[in-house]
C-alpha cells in the first residue's frame, strides 16, 4: 500500500545545498533527497516527538529508505547574495579620511533557491506497505515538521491516504511523478538516498565529522539519478504577495554596529543625532513627519508624526538598535530617504558617554509588530526602558501621586486605556533615571536637572506597543518596554 507525504511550501521557496556541493556554487537540491527527508522526520522525533516509540521509529525509518517518486509543483529558480563583515580577517580599521572605523574585509555569500507558488505542494510517495503503528508515527512526525531544508524553507506537511493522487491542487497539476531510473536518454540529476538496510548512526553523522573523516558524501548513502525537471513544468506564476493598498510603513529598523556600542544611558543623545542624519537624507523642504513641524515651523500635535528610539535589545546595557516610529505612517519618499541612512557621524562636543559615532544596518521598514516585536507586546504590564519626565512642574503632591497623574496624562493624549495602577520602579539592579542624558545636543547640559522616573504600568486589559510616554518621548525618554 503507498505511503504519500504532502509538503505545502507557504513561502513558496525551498533552499537547500546538496551535500556535494558548496553554499557559493548556487546550487539548489530539487527535489528534495530522500537522505535529507529522513534525516528530518528523526529530528523531527527527537525534537517534537520523542513520545514516540524508539523501534517504530527506526522501523518506519528503514522502510522509507526506498528511494520514492515525486510529484513536484511548477518551479523556477532564484538567489540573493549578501555581503556579510568577516570578524577573522582582525579587528577594525580606523580611516583616518573618513573618520570611522572599517572592516578589513567581507564575504560574499550567494542563497540559492527553488521558487513556486506561494502554498505550493510537492508530494514524496513510497511504495512501502507500513505497520498501523508505523503510520500512526509518520502521521504524527509529519504534523510536527516545521522546515525542509534549511531553516528559512518553512512548511506543513501531512500524511495522505492510500491514493497519492487524490485532490491534487492547481500548482500540481502539470507535474507528472517522477520515478528514478525512468530516464530514456533524458537528462538525470543526482540524488542522495541511503543504502539498505538504513544504518541509524550513518544517517544522523553531522556535516563536520563527515569532513573530518575526508568524506564527499555520508557512509551509507548512495546517488540514484533521477529525471531532470524539464521546461514542461510551465512558468510560475508571481511569488510576490498582492500588494495592499492603503498601508504604509509605520517603523523603520537599524542595528548599530561600532567598535564600542554607546550606552543605554546615551539613548537619547543617540536618537536626537538619528534624527539629524534622517531630516539631513530628506532634504528640503523637510517632511513634516520626520522633522514633526509644520512649514511655518510650529510643532504638530497628536503624537502621530515620527518617533526617534534607542533600544538595548539584548539586556546588556548598551544601545544596539535605533528606530523611527511614526504611528501615523511614513510615505515612500520617507522611506526612501531613511534607507539610505547608513551611519551616525561624530559630532564635536558630546563626550563619549553621550554619543558613540557608529554605523547603521538597515534591517526592515514596515508593521510595528513585525519590525520591533519587543517593543509591541502586548502587555498588561509595561515598565521604562528610559525613564518617564514629566511634562509638567510638581506642585503640593508626594512623588508617587504627582508620577501617577502625570503618567495618566500623558496615556490618555494618546488614546492608551486608563491603566489600573502606576508605580515607581525601585530596583537597584536597573539603571537609575538620573544616570540618563535627559536633554537634546541643542538644550544646555543644565536641561539635565529635568526630573524623570523609572516607572510601572498596569492595565486592565493587553495593550500593545510602542509606547513612549513624557518629555522628549519623541528623542528616546518614556520608552516602555512589556514586562
Amino acid at each position: 500500500m503507498p505511503v504519500t507525504l504532502a509538503v505545502v511550501l507557504p513561502w513558496g521557496r525551498f533552499h537547500a545545498t546538496p551535500w556535494d556541493r558548496n553554499v557559493n556554487e548556487g546550487a539548489v537540491e530539487w527535489p528534495p533527497s530522500p537522505w535529507r527527508l529522513l534525516r528530518t522526520l528523526y529530528a523531527t522525533w527527537r525534537s517534537r516527538a520523542p513520545e514516540l516509540e524508539q523501534g517504530v521509529v527506526a522501523g518506519l525509518l528503514g522502510r522509507l529508505a526506498v528511494p520514492p517518486a515525486y510529484l513536484l509543483p511548477r518551479t523556477s529558480q532564484g538567489h540573493t547574495r549578501h555581503y556579510l563583515p568577516d570578524w577573522t580577517s582582525g579587528a577594525p580599521k580606523w580611516d583616518p579620511a573618513k573618520k570611522e572605523f572599517r572592516l578589513r574585509r567581507t564575504d560574499k555569500v550567494v542563497d540559492a533557491f527553488v521558487v513556486a507558488e506561494r502554498g505550493a505542494e510537492l508530494r514524496v510517495r513510497w511504495d512501502v506497505d507500513l505497520a498501523a503503528a508505523e503510520r500512526g508515527a509518520l502521521a504524527v512526525l509529519a504534523g510536527h515538521l516545521g522546515y525542509l531544508g534549511r531553516a528559512e524553507s518553512l512548511c506543513e506537511a501531512r500524511l495522505l491516504g492510500t491514493d497519492g493522487d487524490a485532490g491534487r491542487p492547481p500548482s500540481l497539476a502539470r507535474s507528472a511523478w517522477l520515478r528514478p531510473g525512468d530516464l530514456d536518454g533524458a537528462p538525470s540529476t543526482p540524488v542522495l538516498c541511503p543504502e539498505q538496510p538504513l544504518d541509524l548512526e550513518a544517517l544522523t553523522v553531522e556535516t563536520a565529522t563527515m569532513r573530518t573523516a575526508r568524506l564527499l558524501q555520508p557512509a551509507g548513502s548512495r546517488w540514484v539519478e533521477y529525471p531532470t525537471v524539464g521546461e514542461d513544468t510551465g512558468p510560475v506564476p508571481s511569488a510576490r504577495p498582492p500588494r495592499r493598498v492603503g498601508t504604509r510603513p509605520v517603523m523603520v529598523r537599524w542595528a548599530i554596529s561600532a567598535p564600542a556600542n554607546p550606552p543605554v544611558t546615551a539613548a537619547v543623545a543617540m536618537a536626537d543625532v538619528l534624527r539629524g542624519a534622517c531630516l539631513s537624507q530628506f532634504g528640503t523642504p523637510s517632511s513634516t513627519t520626520l522633522s514633526g513641524k509644520h512649514p511655518d515651523g510650529s510643532p504638530l500635535e497628536g503624537h502621530r508624526h515620527a518617533h526617534y528610539l534607542a533600544h538595548d535589545e539584548d539586556g546588556d546595557g548598551l544601545l544596539d538598535t535605533l528606530y523611527v516610529w511614526a504611528p501615523g505612517g511614513l510615505g515612500p519618499q520617507e522611506v526612501a530617504a531613511l534607507a539610505k541612512v547608513v551611519e551616525l557621524r561624530r559630532r564635536k562636543g558630546l563626550p563619549p558617554e553621550d554619543y558613540r559615532p557608529c554605523n547603521l544596518g538597515l534591517e526592515g521598514a514596515g508593521p510595528a509588530q513585525v519590525i520591533a516585536p519587543r517593543l509591541v507586546g502586548p502587555s498588561t504590564r509595561w515598565i521604562s526602558a528610559t525613564p518617564f519626565a514629566p511634562t509638567q512642574h510638581p506642585r503640593r503632591q508626594d512623588t508617587a501621586t504627582f508620577v501617577d497623574h502625570q503618567v495618566r496624562l500623558e496615556l490618555g493624549r494618546r488614546d492608551l486605556p486608563e491603566p489600573v495602577a502606576v508605580g515607581l520602579v525601585v530596583d537597584g539592579r536597573r539603571r537609575q533615571a538620573t544616570e540618563f542624558r535627559r536633554h537634546r545636543i541643542a538644550e544646555r547640559r543644565q536641561a539635565d536637572m529635568r526630573r524623570a522616573f523609572m516607572v510601572q504600568v498596569t492595565f486592565p486589559v493587553e495593550v500593545p506597543g510602542p509606547i513612549a510616554l513624557g518629555a522628549l518621548s519623541h528623542f528616546g525618554l518614556g520608552l516602555m518596554v512589556p514586562g
